[in-house]
C-alpha cells in the first residue's frame, strides 16, 4: 500500500514537472530520473503483486465477507490449514481487534507472508483477510473445505455410498465392477494420480482409467 501511495506522489510531482515551462529538456530528465531512482528497487515486480496490496485496501469489502463465512462453520478435515485461518479470525473479530497482536498461521501463506509480517499491524491484518479469501475459495473448489448446508459445496462423504450398503454389497459390487479390493485399492495407478479433487473430477479420472 505504501508502495502504491509512493506511486502516485511520484506522478503528480511528474505533472508538475511538465507543468513547469521554465525547465529546459536536460533539466527535466534530471529532475525525473532523481525522483524515479529511489523507488527502483521497491516498485513491485509483478502485477500480482500490485493486486495483492490493492486488496489490502479493500477491508470494507473483504472483512465483511470473511465474517459471514466464519459464521457459516465451513467444515474440513482435522488440522486443516484453511479451517484453522478461519477459527484464528474468528478469535480476533469476537476480541475486536483490528490490527495483529500475534503472528497468525502462515504455513500457507506464500508471497501474502511479507505483507502479513508487515510492521504496519493494521496492515498485516488486512493482508492475512485477503490471503484468507484466497485461500477459502480455492479449497472450496477442491473440496478440502465444504459447508454443512450447502449442495454445490457439501460434504464430499454425501456423495460416497453409505458405510453399511459398502459393507455390505462391496465384494459383488467389486466384481461387477472388476475394481481391485483391500489394500491394493489404494495402490492402483487411478487412485495414485487422482489425488485431492473434488467428486465430479474424480469420477471422470476413474471413467477414463477404467472404462465404466
Amino acid at each position: 500500500m505504501q508502495r502504491i501511495r509512493r506511486r502516485a506522489e511520484l506522478l503528480g510531482e511528474i505533472r508538475r514537472l511538465v507543468a513547469d515551462r521554465s525547465l529546459s529538456d536536460t533539466a527535466f530528465r534530471e529532475a525525473v530520473i532523481s525522483l524515479l531512482n529511489p523507488e527502483a528497487d521497491a516498485a513491485p515486480s509483478t502485477r500480482a503483486a500490485d493486486v495483492r496490496e490493492i486488496l489490502c485496501r479493500n477491508c470494507r469489502r473483504i472483512r465483511p465477507l470473511i465474517e459471514l463465512l466464519v459464521k457459516l462453520n465451513l467444515q474440513a478435515v482435522s488440522g486443516d490449514e484453511c479451517r484453522r485461518a478461519l477459527e484464528w479470525l474468528r478469535e480476533i473479530y469476537a476480541d475486536g481487534d483490528d490490527q495483529l497482536w500475534t503472528e497468525p498461521p502462515l504455513e500457507w501463506a506464500g508471497r501474502w507472508r511479507p505483507l502479513v509480517q508487515s510492521d504496519v499491524r493494521k496492515l498485516g491484518l488486512r493482508a492475512y483477510e485477503a490471503a484468507t479469501l484466497r485461500f477459502v475459495r480455492r479449497s472450496l473448489r477442491n473440496g478440502s473445505l465444504w459447508s454443512p448446508y450447502g449442495q454445490e459445496f457439501s460434504d464430499p462423504a454425501c456423495n460416497l455410498m453409505p458405510v453399511t450398503v459398502w459393507q455390505k454389497e462391496a465384494h459383488g459390487y467389486q466384481f461387477r465392477k472388476n475394481l481391485p479390493g483391500g489394500l491394493e485399492l489404494a495402490q492402483t495407478r487411478p487412485y495414485r494420480r487422482v489425488g485431492r479433487v473434488q467428486f465430479p473430477i474424480l469420477l471422470l479420472e476413474l471413467d477414463a482409467c477404467r472404462g465404466y
